[in-house]
């Protein structure tokens, strides 16, 4: 649906007191690796939104979230909204202010990145760490994403923001003797270091290594009277 038709099925309902849209804009570059080995690169652009309604009554306010989807139109919405303003007014809270509109408040300008560039560095940096012999890299999900939030409310706020974020799925593999023992490492960043990602791949596939090493309790000899 359009900005202009969500804005228009809000306004029309009447036992709406006030409005939060977040519209999410997302470009992302994924990647997929099994061991060193690319299996699948994928480019996806996706819109999301969402919208929180609140109702006020007397010294109480409710709130109610809607999630838009493709689906969906005028009619469909104005049902959605309708839902939600009966859910909202069935658990309600103190009554709080929603915020206004300030000068204070200025929209961030987007730092462009070549998400194709960074996301093949980002797969370098993981597997520069993959150099052990007993230990390796199983697989690794990498996506790369700019995001753009639009924030529109009742009270007059129409700000944007922008991010560049990155997230990593890692899944080291250690081998000792006949066993093989895995972990799991996700990482989350804005800060495209490179060298720290080389750094997070490395300590997790040396604590894959240290689990490999562990040895069961009962081996250990412990006295039975310690619990």
């Amino acid at each position: 649906m359009k900005k202009s038709e969500i804005l228009a099925c809000l306004k029309a309902n009447k036992k709406i007191d006030g409005f939060e849209l977040n519209i999410t804009n997302k470009d992302s570059r994924e990647l997929f690796y099994v061991l060193k080995h690319l299996e699948i690169n994928r480019a996806v652009n996706i819109e999301e939104a969402a919208i929180d309604i609140y109702v006020d009554k007397k010294d109480k306010k409710g709130s109610s979230m809607v999630v838009i989807t493709s689906a969906d139109n005028t009619k469909t919405l104005k049902a959605k909204l309708s839902a939600a303003v009966k859910k909202a007014t069935s658990a309600m809270n103190k009554y709080y202010p929603l915020a206004k509109k300030s000068t204070n408040i200025k929209d961030a300008k987007p730092k462009k990145i070549d998400l194709n560039s960074v996301a093949t560095n980002i797969a370098k940096a993981v597997y520069k760490a993959d150099t052990n012999k007993d230990g390796w890299i199983n697989s690794c999900e990498i996506f790369v994403s700019s995001v753009r939030i639009e924030l529109i409310t009742s009270k007059g706020i129409n700000h944007v923001t922008y991010d560049n974020v990155c997230q990593i799925e890692i899944i080291p593999t250690w081998r000792n003797k006949d066993e093989e023992f895995e972990l799991l490492k996700f990482v989350q960043t804005n800060d495209f270091n490179y060298a720290n990602i080389t750094k997070e791949a490395k300590e997790v596939l040396l604590l894959s290594k240290y689990r490999s090493e562990a040895v069961k309790a009962s081996s250990l000899n412990i006295p039975k009277d310690v619990k």
